[in-house]
């Protein structure tokens, strides 16, 4: 069934779902994930072998993947697959390829056959050519985007340097 999402929605397995208008809008999973999405983007929910597909037309998300209790999650667009294990991190689909960056824990990123792990504070392109947005700009489109950047800044603060040790 294809939906316009009202904020909130709870959406499942077969459900196609367009935001549109310049608002976005938050749409809930049964596992307790939720999904924020920017405007214009569309995509459709999928059962996986071993848990839930989201997959990814066209447009940005942020997701805010719940622990799995045994399956996984995954954000596929036309050129990568993403999986995570309970974390906050957002995909964007585009002509020219797709963008992943990582607020909170961590996600694996399959492009063809290569895998490849993003921390948090991380960010990856599949086309060379798109042009690098700093991750609090790409993500300033969302009501949560204070929220997520403060997070960021905690995950990738520099550690503080230990004090040496007094020199004999």
């Amino acid at each position: 069934s294809e939906q316009r999402l009202a904020d909130g929605s709870q959406i499942g397995v077969g459900d196609v779902v367009r935001a549109r208008g310049n608002g976005g809008a938050i749409a809930l999973l049964a596992d307790g994930s939720h999904i924020e999405m920017r405007s214009n983007t569309e995509l459709s929910v999928d059962r996986a072998d071993d848990g839930i597909r989201i997959a990814l037309e066209n447009g940005g998300l942020i997701v805010h993947a719940a622990k799995q209790r045994g399956g996984h999650f995954y954000v596929q667009t036309k050129d990568v697959t993403v999986s995570v294990v309970g974390t906050v991190f957002l995909v964007r689909a585009e002509e020219e390829g797709s963008r992943v960056a990582v607020m909170e824990g961590e996600v694996r990123v399959q492009q063809g056959n290569s895998s490849k792990k993003l921390l948090s504070g991380e960010q990856l392109s599949t086309n060379p050519l798109m042009e690098r947005i700093p991750v609090n700009e790409e993500i300033s489109w969302s009501e949560s985007a204070p929220v997520h950047v403060a997070r960021l800044q905690q995950t990738t603060a520099p550690a503080t340097p230990r004090p040496s040790s007094p020199r004999r």
